[in-house]
């Protein structure tokens, strides 16, 4: 019978290694709005990125903006 394999915890930090997503705007939007992902936490690799990023990042502000506005006239 083989001893179980562990991991030191060093091993599963990955501090300052990058890795590359992709995944739909929607998902960003939705990801920028709900506070999970922040602008300064990434980068934009290239200039088509940059503007679908500023466009996610605007439509998300609407969306809180909105949601306040909502809850501030149920109040």
């Amino acid at each position: 019978m083989r001893a179980p394999v562990v991991l030191a915890q060093s091993k599963l930090v990955l501090a300052n290694t990058a890795v590359r997503l992709e995944f739909p705007a929607s998902v960003l939007v939705r990801l920028l709005a709900r506070g999970y992902l922040h602008a300064a936490e990434f980068r934009c690799l290239d200039l088509a990125s940059q503007v679908q990023v500023r466009r996610a990042l605007l439509k998300s502000c609407i969306e809180s903006l909105n949601k306040e506005s909502c809850h501030e006239e149920n109040l």
